[in-house]
């Protein structure tokens, strides 16, 4: 019995680099989900040492994509309380819903 095999592309945090993979994506014809954070758009990252995306980029760029909730500010949510992380989702997927026009389904 043969059994189909599927793999995904994800990619976090919505920075300057993802522009470029996105070039490459829709040139070899690849999808993937971009899981981002509305409360970080056009901030620099602090680790990566690049800037996040400006809001006003981000329908365009991920457009044809999935984009998904990565947490309002990417915080860390073992040091949260509930009621911090469900204000951290709610907002992140509305924020971000309201602006890709379609309901942000996903998080990671």
């Amino acid at each position: 019995m043969a059994y189909k095999k599927y793999f995904t592309l994800s990619f976090d945090d919505g920075v300057e680099h993802d522009k470029k993979l996105i070039k490459l994506m829709k040139k070899y014809g690849l999808s993937g989900t971009f899981n981002i954070s509305a409360g970080l758009f056009g901030k620099r990252h602090l680790l990566a040492r690049i800037n996040h995306i400006p809001k006003d980029e981000i329908r365009q760029l991920y457009e044809g994509f999935e984009v998904a909730s990565h947490g309002y500010r990417h915080e860390m949510y073992l040091y949260m309380s509930k009621t911090k992380i469900e204000r951290s989702l709610s907002t992140d997927i509305q924020e971000l819903s309201d602006i890709v026009g379609y309901p942000i389904a996903g998080h990671a």
